[in-house]
Order: structure tokens, then C-alpha cells, then sequence
């Protein structure tokens, strides 16, 4: 499972009124181009080591048409497979957003909140529960890999283990954080949730 880092960046700038703005550090726009630069840094399209989703969720500023606001907020989210590809995105997100803000007379700052590492298996322990699998005649997927991220990863960094996902589906098959998503008959009113 990936990792997960979402991020909030705060960006302050000079209000003014919208008439004047060779008088005012428009936040929006410096918002805009952070947005741009942090969407350039995504890699969608590579080998699923390398992926690198990321990008802005929610744009807060200003109330007003003629008022440019003095700060504006982004929100955003950055997953990846691969722990040393998290940190270094984590690093130029960072870097990026308070040189943009800069070169424009503004600030950045970016926090990162409430972050996971990738979910990695210990190979022994993976292949002891393949084992344990086969003898009962289940079937396995071991290539499955998922965007969602999970807190167990902690525990993984400290001891080796291996998580696994255990089905409990019927004849149709729903994604986690899917209204339909149920762990019962179709007519129980249990949901499943609780995958990040």
C-alpha cells in the first residue's frame, strides 16, 4: 500500500483592491502556480515504483470580486510505493512552493500532516503466509497494489511482518470508501470505511 502525505500551504502575500494590483502580492495567483508546479512534479505514467500521485485538493482565499486577498490556503496529497521517492517529493514540494512565493514577493509555508509510509512486506513473512494460503486452497494475489495507505506500515518499519487483505466480497466487487462496500449479505447496512 502507499504511503500518504497530505499537505496544507499557507501562502501570504499584500491585499489590496483587485484596481491596483501593482500595488498588492496576489496570493491567488502565487496559489495558481503552486498548484502548476506541484502538478508537474506528479509521475502517473512509470512503473508502479516510481508513481508519484500528487496534487492540490482544495483552494481557500479570498470573499470578495474586488479584493485580492492577503493570504490563501491549499490543501493537497502526495502517495507513492517507494519510501526514498516519498522523501525526496516531500523535499522539492517544499522547496518549490517557497520559491514560487518568493520570486513573487510572497511566502510559503508548506506543513505536511498526519503521514504514513508505504505498507512494505518482509519478503520471509510474505512467503510463510503464501505458504499457509496454498496449503488451505485459497486463492492469492500477491501483485495487488493500491493507492490507499494504511498506519500498519509504522509496524512494519520496526519489526518484519507482512499485512494481508483478507476478501470477504460475494458475486460483486466494490472498492474501499465505496457506499456499496459491505461485509455482510447485500441487504446488511455494515460498511467497511476504515482504509485511509
Amino acid at each position: 500500500m502507499a504511503s500518504t502525505d497530505p499537505f496544507e500551504i499557507t501562502i501570504k502575500g499584500k491585499g489590496g483592491h483587485a484596481a491596483m494590483p501593482e500595488k498588492c502580492i496576489d496570493t491567488i495567483y502565487i496559489a495558481n502556480l503552486i498548484g502548476v508546479e506541484i502538478k508537474n512534479m506528479a509521475v502517473l505514467n512509470e512503473e508502479e515504483d516510481k508513481k508519484i500521485v500528487l496534487g492540490i485538493t482544495s483552494i481557500n482565499a479570498g470573499t470578495n470580486n474586488n479584493v485580492i486577498p492577503e493570504k490563501a490556503y491549499l490543501k493537497g496529497i502526495c502517495r507513492t510505493f517507494n519510501n526514498e521517492i516519498r522523501n525526496k517529493t516531500k523535499e522539492q514540494l517544499k522547496d518549490k512552493a517557497e520559491k514560487v512565493a518568493k520570486k513573487l514577493g510572497g511566502e510559503a509555508e508548506v506543513k505536511f500532516i498526519g503521514n504514513y509510509p508505504a505498507t512494505i512486506n518482509s519478503e520471509k513473512e510474505a512467503k510463510e503466509i503464501q505458504e499457509i494460503v496454498n496449503k488451505i486452497n485459497c486463492k492469492l494475489d500477491t501483485n495487488y497494489k493500491t493507492m490507499c495507505s494504511e498506519d500498519f506500515s509504522y509496524f512494519l518499519e520496526e519489526i518484519p511482518g507482512a499485512m494481508i487483505l483478507v476478501g470477504c466480497g460475494t458475486d460483486k466487487y466494490y472498492p474501499q470508501h465505496n457506499e456499496n462496500f459491505t461485509c455482510r449479505n447485500k441487504s446488511s447496512s455494515n460498511r467497511n470505511t476504515n482504509i485511509l
